[in-house]
């Protein structure tokens, strides 16, 4: 099985080259895809609940770059690292990685892996996760080189705006096309911070710029709201960096600042606190909720990318394992509650203040004597930022203080603070709450926020969550200082401080493993540090943000997207998902030089839709979804065009000026897109420049492995064009999309033949394969596996698969629920949760454009399937479109549908036939089929749904060899000579055969 890419941006700078500042411009010299298979686990101990490190390292001359990491089956979180040593050869790959695991701990793994004769470095890797050994399988690929920029491109230089939408270097350019139709057409479109940035730009009017502040405080002050829909803090993000960008040079420092700590902090937000943004939110970064947010993010990275900062702070001192003795001849003032120690359960009662507006790093208690040393009482005065409060009673009426969840009819459940409401809803604020322990007996403890960046202060000790330590007898003062951000209206933030009684033995172990994670903590200090001098004092949580967003547009294009540009989730969804990472790939291609991913998959987006398109003289482009919205419009053009192939940009140009035309009363091409896209257009659009058709420009096949769409056209000509579409489903996805692995889609002589389901809800009935019924446990969602691709310079082609995931079962967890087959991210295959079925099954599909058979499109079809009951093979038919879309009614072909013995012939209206042959004979009807399934989201969630399905069906047996032209007029006569599978078919000069592999096509 091939394993394809996904990864991330990887690296970890050890040695530091003398001389000048390193440029994050810099295009690495080597990429390698580094995975360890089963390297992470849950909870402190090794389990069978593992996850797979995904990596990408990158080398940049003789240096290393700082290190980052996906285990998506672990964590929504990247992880970050540094390499300590590395090696790279022909031959061999030894590489160490320091990895940080955001709040659970470090891991340390030394890989060593040998080239094997397919290209890939395979090996194992033994490491430390948690002070628990592991060892495992792991694997590496070194990944294309990146393309050179051309046309003596030079990357942007730190503090060089703007930047992100062009340079200042493109203004001329930009300002002759103000005078122009399509200029005025964009300029009297645009608005908005962006639009008005660019105007800014162009006249150089400062009050453009200073009316987008309002706009921007606006954007900023909607905190992280955000639905599935883009209406999200990701598209703030991006307005607000890209407008910071545009108007840098105007914007007074004070509106800078602000800007800037907004970026910061809603980038953090998406890296690191997800858990307040949106509780239905998919954080797969395939979704349409949350590619928008990355994207985001990545904006926010490449507007203060090179920006200067203050030098790094080393990280807090790490008290775990130092006796804490209690609180000499301290007496608790008015008010102060008092509770007996109880282990692993949080003090029932505190004082506090909050809805402090306290900046990081500073103490708003200074003047009490700081945090570590404040013994308040009820009624203690703090005075901070212009804001006066008062240590008071922690209230437990309702939304006042505390919450219990967990509750049945009023009683039991768990106690905790809620520190939203405490904070009357302030939002990005500061608390301090205060109680006293009073400890019977030395012990050892480790200490619980359940409120991961809450810092403690026991007895004046700072101690960090998880930390161990023992404590002496007596009283101990116990401060915790939680700092809250944004929530939706009814959201809440908690925290539940306690301290959970340990052995000895048990807590020293702990104690020393966070002593060596300090250990690891000051040696990443180290490197920041030295990057930070090396690079003139750029701003290295900066550096950090822009690398992590970089990371994540790579792992979007590997995941979402995949080599040959198919982005797998259904419907417009995969159009909210890809629209920013492609802005954003354009972006960082105009101010690097180079792309987001060095493999052909975001670049490749529009080319690949535009492949799947029938454009019609006169008329709209036709075209078929298939597991993926297929529809273009004029931004994807607008904003793609820059980046695609040099080579096809006649054609893509060509396809973009047809379809700016078709919803467009306007006779100018850039003039119609400039009222559709404004911004990109007048950006992109290129005046000078030829379109030409895309005959003898764009291929005729198109392959795009990862997911497995394979594409079949005959010509660019025009309405009698054929486009098949094999999908295959060869990677899990982890957005919306359909139980299709072995389906297929045709459209020709201007109408559709074999069609699909085009809602996001759908099931395995409306796809063109074939049907087990009664065996209800198989993977009807699960991916099919390459075995053979060919194709011919005519369009022709054959793609087979192997289907035996999709004929498994899957094992069933304690709980009852199913185990996932694939990891979340990687099209990693877990064989512990598959259960045999004793059914395993091909598929092989032929598509022949020779004319030779005596029609002008000859398919085959072989299915072999071993095992299970009954199978039903099916053909989706055309369906009626009353009402749907708007568009004319149409009956669908069912009443043009007959079947004859073993043959069934769809005769269109319009005088086109097809004709389709069983070799092995099988029971046939045409009819409708009506299938239930329940509905997955909006005002379908839940309901069932009863669902007719228009097709040709055959029964009996177990393979399945179906023959089928496509003609105008009656169908060549098909000849056969021997049985089943075996058999040679001949149409006219040609012949069709199955080879125990694949379908083969002979004179």
């Amino acid at each position: 099985m091939k394993r394809t890419g996904i990864l991330v941006a990887l690296a970890g700078a050890v040695a530091c080259a003398a001389g000048g500042a390193f440029a994050d411009a810099a295009r690495p010299d080597v990429e390698v895809e580094l995975r360890l298979f089963d390297a992470l686990f849950r909870g402190e101990e090794p389990s069978a609940d593992t996850g797979s490190l995904i990596l990408l390292v990158r080398r940049y001359g003789q240096r290393w770059g700082r290190a980052w990491g996906v285990a998506r089956d672990m964590s929504v979180w990247v992880l970050e690292g540094r390499v300590t040593d590395a090696k790279l050869t022909d031959r061999t790959f030894d590489i160490g990685l320091q990895m940080a695991l955001e709040q659970s701990g470090r891991a340390g793994f030394q890989v060593k892996l040998t080239r094997d004769g397919d290209g890939v470095y395979r090996g194992g890797y033994a490491g430390v996760v948690r002070a628990a050994a592991v060892r495992g399988k792991a694997e590496a690929k070194v990944l294309p080189a990146h393309r050179e920029p051309g046309g003596g491109f030079r990357p942007v230089r730190p503090g060089q705006h703007p930047r992100i939408l062009f340079r200042e270097g493109d203004l001329p350019r930009l300002k002759a096309r103000m005078d122009t139709p399509m200029g005025r057409a964009a300029l009297e479109k645009m608005g908005g911070p962006i639009g008005l940035g660019i105007l800014h730009q162009l006249t150089g009017n400062r009050e453009v710029a200073q009316q987008i502040i309002p706009m921007v405080d606006q954007l900023m002050a909607s905190g992280h709201k955000c639905d599935q829909y883009g209406h999200n803090i990701g598209a703030r993000m991006e307005q607000t960096a890209i407008a910071y960008d545009l108007c840098y040079d105007v914007w007074p420092a004070q509106v800078k600042r602000r800007v800037e700590a907004y970026l910061e902090w809603g980038a953090n937000c998406v890296f690191h606190g997800r858990r307040d943004m949106g509780s239905g939110i998919n954080w797969n970064i395939v979704s349409n909720w949350s590619a928008p947010l990355y994207a985001g993010a990545g904006f926010a990275g490449l507007a203060l990318w090179g920006e200067k900062g203050p030098a790094p702070a080393g990280p807090p001192p790490n008290h775990s394992g130092r006796v804490v003795p209690a609180a000499k001849g301290y007496r608790p003032g008015k008010g102060v509650p008092v509770g007996k120690f109880a282990s692993d359960t949080m003090p029932g009662e505190w004082i506090y203040v909050a809805g402090l507006k306290v900046p990081p790093g500073h103490d708003a208690l200074a003047a009490l004597g700081g945090a570590a040393s404040v013994r308040p009482e009820v009624g203690t005065a703090v005075e901070f930022g212009g804001r006066r409060e008062a240590f008071r009673p922690l209230s437990h009426e309702k939304d006042k203080g505390y919450y219990v969840y967990g509750a049945r009819d009023g009683v039991g459940g768990t106690t905790v603070i809620d520190l939203t409401n405490a904070a009357g809803r302030a939002h990005f604020t500061a608390g301090y709450y205060y109680t006293v322990i009073d400890n019977d007996r030395p012990r050892w403890v480790r200490l619980h926020t359940g409120f991961g960046d809450a810092a403690a202060y026991l007895s004046g000790v700072r101690l960090a969550d998880g930390d161990c330590v023992r404590i002496e007898r007596g009283l101990h003062p116990l401060l915790v200082e939680a700092r809250t951000d944004w929530t939706v209206p009814w959201g809440r933030q908690f925290m539940c401080p306690r301290l959970a009684e340990l052995p000895e033995d048990q807590a020293k172990a702990l104690a020393a493993r966070r002593q060596a994670d300090r250990q690891a903590e000051i040696a990443d200090w180290q490197l920041d540090l030295a990057e930070w001098k090396r690079t003139g004092g750029q701003n290295v949580a900066w550096r950090k943000l822009y690398e992590r967003g970089r990371h994540d547009m790579y792992v979007f294009c590997r995941e979402a997207v995949g080599t040959g540009g198919f982005q797998g989730e259904l419907s417009h969804y995969s159009q909210i998902a890809t629209q920013p990472p492609m802005r954003y790939e354009t972006a960082h291609r105009g101010m690097f030089g180079y792309d987001v991913s060095p493999q052909a998959d975001i670049t490749e987006v529009v080319p690949r839709k535009m492949f799947v398109h029938l454009y019609r003289p006169g008329e709209a482009p036709l075209a078929q979804e298939i597991n993926g919205y297929p529809q273009l419009e004029c931004r994807f053009f607008a904003v793609a065009y820059p980046v695609v192939r040099e080579a096809w940009k006649p054609a893509i140009l060509w396809a973009w000026n047809r379809t700016a035309l078709v919803r467009s009363k306007a006779d100018d091409p850039a003039v119609a897109s400039a009222q559709a896209e404004p911004v990109y257009t007048f950006l992109h659009y290129p005046p000078d420049a030829k379109p030409a058709p895309p005959a003898g420009i764009m291929p005729l096949t198109w392959r795009a492995d990862e997911f497995g769409f394979y594409g079949f056209r005959s010509s660019w000509r025009g309405t009698d064009d054929f486009i098949v579409q094999v999908f295959l489903k060869a990677h899990t996805i982890g957005g919306w999309n359909g139980p299709n692995a072995g389906t297929f889609r045709v459209l020709g002589l201007g109408d559709l033949w074999a069609v699909g389901p085009h809602d996001r809800n759908r099931c395995r009935w409306e796809e063109s394969v074939v049907m087990l019924p009664d065996d209800p446990e198989i993977n009807a969602g699960a991916c099919a596996r390459l075995t053979a691709c060919r194709t011919e310079p005519d369009g022709s082609g054959v793609v087979s698969m192997d289907m035996r995931d999709v004929y498994a079962a899957t094992r069933l967890r304690d709980d009852g629920r199913r185990e996932r087959l694939y990891e979340r991210y990687g099209n990693i295959l877990r064989p512990e949760a598959v259960r045999p079925t004793g059914i395993t099954g091909m598929r092989s599909i032929g598509v022949d454009y020779s004319r030779a058979s005596g029609a002008p499109c000859l398919l085959a079809i072989v299915d072999r399937i071993r095992g299970g009951k009954k199978k039903i093979w099916t053909w989706q038919l055309k369906r009626p479109t009353q009402g749907r879309r708007k568009e004319p009614d149409q009956p669908g072909d069912l009443q043009h549908t007959t079947v004859d013995g073993n043959t069934f012939t769809i005769a269109k209206p319009s005088g086109a036939t097809l004709r389709g042959t069983f070799i092995t004979r099988h029971a046939l009807r045409a009819e409708v089929y009506t299938t239930s399934m329940l509905g997955g989201a909006g005002g379908s969630r839940g309901k069932k749904l009863d669902r007719p399905i228009h097709g040709v069906f055959a029964e009996g047996g177990d393979e399945f060899f179906v023959v089928v032209t496509i003609q105008k007029g009656d169908p060549p006569q098909v000849r056969v000579d021997g049985k089943g599978l075996g058999a040679k078919v001949t149409v006219g000069r040609r012949t069709v055969r199955f080879d125990g592999e694949k379908v083969v096509f002979g004179p």
